[in-house]
């Protein structure tokens, strides 16, 4: 007889398992995933259900609510971005220490360039103590949960983006964190961010920090300017400012400048 190879999709493995008791996850929040569940298997699969849909390229919130009947429990998300059926992605989300099933925690995914196109599969596990580093091993209580991603490649952009009006808070306390965000945040590669402040609104200087992506969580103690500068690049070329170190300039083939548009709010 003639005996076939499954599709690496199809050999996950299906081992995980809990010594002491199955500690249910509650809910799953992710690229349009939102499930609630109350099963008391080791390992839930929910890939029937609809994928979540992202972009690679871009970055997406994963929300996750258990609860812990031990000390600790800690929650990672596993992801197969290159569909070989290996899970070599993780992402701590951190740990749980109520037994609250409204206990919530939330962690940014990044999806890689080189993430394939098409149904990818993330899992979710809560385990205990120490983060977990195996999605197929035995801890003494929780659970997993499985999930189809759909992934789709992003385009590359050649045209002015629209991102906007500037979006965020009209007034803060001071010494508080907010974030600030866009309109419209393109699913194109080559886009690239740059928050900007000013006390005036007249002259502007990059902001501090983490400030190269669609939002910026920032605070201030005088009223402020905000604007983002989104560029279009498919051609960046490094030119040295005077006393001010490396600057980029983008722009598309050998056109110098590039495409910008800003939004701006004051607060």
């Amino acid at each position: 007889m003639h005996v076939g190879i499954n599709a690496p999709t199809d050999c996950y493995c299906n081992t995980l398992s809990f010594s002491y008791q199955v500690q249910p996850i509650r809910h799953v929040s992710f690229a349009g995933i939102d499930n609630s569940s109350s099963g008391t298997f080791p390992l839930e699969d929910f890939t029937a259900t609809t994928p979540g849909e992202v972009v690679t390229g871009f970055s997406y919130p994963l929300s996750v609510k258990g609860y812990s009947d031990i000390t600790t429990s800690q929650v990672v998300a596993f992801f197969d971005w290159n569909q070989d059926g290996v899970f070599d992605t993780s992402v701590p989300l951190g740990s749980i220490t109520s037994n609250s099933c409204t206990t919530e925690l939330t962690a940014l995914v990044a999806v890689p360039m080189f993430a394939l196109a098409g149904n990818s599969r993330m899992r979710v596990l809560i385990g205990d103590f120490n983060i977990p580093s195996d999605p197929c091993d035995t801890y003494v209580s929780g659970q997993g949960e499985d999930y189809l991603i759909h992934v789709a490649t992003a385009p590359v952009c050649n045209a002015l983006p629209q991102p906007g009006n500037t979006t965020g808070p009209d007034s803060i306390c001071p010494n508080t964190p907010f974030t600030l965000g866009m309109g419209t945040v393109t699913l194109e590669t080559g886009i690239s961010y740059q928050w900007q402040r000013s006390t005036d609104g007249a002259i502007w200087t990059d902001a501090p920090g983490n400030s190269d992506e669609a939002t910026f969580t920032t605070s201030l103690s005088a009223p402020t300017w905000y604007r983002a500068e989104v560029t279009c690049c498919r051609r960046c070329d490094v030119q040295y400012a005077p006393a001010s170190g490396p600057r980029t300039t983008c722009g598309l083939l050998l056109y110098r400048g590039g495409f910008q548009q800003h939004g701006a709010a004051h607060l």
